[in-house]
């Protein structure tokens, strides 16, 4: 678990375009529970960025993938009431193409699927996902 973090933990994601639609993942755990976001997690030690990106899609997702350039970074940084940093995350998004698989939901995920411009609900999903989806997805 990265609760209360001492120093910000590294993560990757996996951004997979078809159709004019993103793949997301329900989170099972915080951070994040219960809300739409791209497949991925923490950086094991030793692992490349590369490595994790694959791992996690096959986790998450049972898919196979090939990973393509980065696509975005960003931090995540979430406190506690009391002010304290309860989660720290530098997280680095990779384009990935499936390779092979079919797709269904693992690990800490309770369900994957794609949506579409039309289903960019800010309500379900964080606005920092909505905005990526919608830079890629828009013609």
């Amino acid at each position: 678990m990265s609760e209360y973090p001492h120093a910000p933990v590294v993560a990757v994601g996996g951004v997979v375009i078809q159709n004019k639609r993103i793949l997301l993942v329900k989170r099972g755990q915080e951070p994040s529970k219960n809300l739409w976001t791209i497949p991925g997690g923490k950086v094991l030690l030793g692992e490349g960025l590369r490595q994790a990106v694959m791992r996690e899609m096959r986790e998450e997702t049972n898919l196979q993938v090939r990973i393509g350039e980065l696509v975005t970074h960003y931090e995540f940084i979430e406190p506690d009431d009391q002010d304290r940093i309860r989660f720290h995350y530098l997280i680095m998004n990779f384009q990935v193409f499936i390779a092979t698989g079919r797709l269904c939901p693992g690990g800490d995920v309770l369900e994957a699927a794609w949506f579409g411009l039309q289903d960019m609900d800010s309500t379900l999903i964080p606005s920092r996902t909505v905005e990526l989806a919608m830079s890629l997805l828009v013609d």
